[in-house]
């Protein structure tokens, strides 16, 4: 087995982990089922090689899904984190840059001192304050909430939090335990 094999055999186990992961696999099972694939990948790949190994496995995805048969009873916290951080990073970067380009059209609309408090139209939660004198001095408050709040309600519908009140699987998971 050449050392690119390996590499894309550690690639495909790196991805059936994170598949896991969010599919609610907990530590231990993960552990003996990525011990298994790659068990298998590699005594595959010894005899037809890679592409034909990986091709005849299959998504690692669905093997990951097949891995967790109660998931649908139950939260799923990773999702619910990734989905927080998505949404956090969406707001920060937004943020940031209407903050910037608000305070950019400020000091564009010129003038030798400048104090102006506003906030951009698409931001009414943000202050910005900006002076400029003998120093350019710009400061803009946010409202925590208004970063918090969508965080929140992100990781409540990515997690699916609502599975520990009610204890019951989807109509799908039903259907299929029939």
């Amino acid at each position: 087995m050449s050392a690119l094999d390996w590499i894309r055999i550690r690639r495909t186990m790196l991805a059936y982990d994170y598949w896991m992961d969010v599919e609610g696999v907990s530590g231990r099972g993960r552990k003996q089922l990525r011990a298994e694939l790659v068990g298998n990948l590699t005594d595959a790949t010894a005899a037809v090689g890679f592409p034909a190994a990986r091709r005849s496995l299959g998504s690692v995805r669905a093997l990951a899904a097949a891995a967790a048969p109660d998931r649908d009873s139950r939260p799923r916290w990773v999702v619910g984190t990734y989905a927080a951080i998505v949404v956090f990073a969406i707001a920060a970067f937004a943020t940031l840059g209407m903050t910037t380009a608000w305070a950019d059209g400020v000091l564009a609309a010129g003038g030798s001192t400048i104090d102006v408090t506003g906030h951009p139209v698409f931001l009414p939660w943000a202050q910005i304050t900006v002076h400029k004198g003998e120093h350019l001095q710009i400061l803009a408050a946010i409202n925590p909430l208004s970063i918090l709040l969508p965080m929140l309600l992100a990781f409540v519908l990515g997690s699916r939090i609502w599975r520990l009140a009610t204890g019951q699987p989807s109509p799908a998971h039903a259907a299929r335990a029939r």
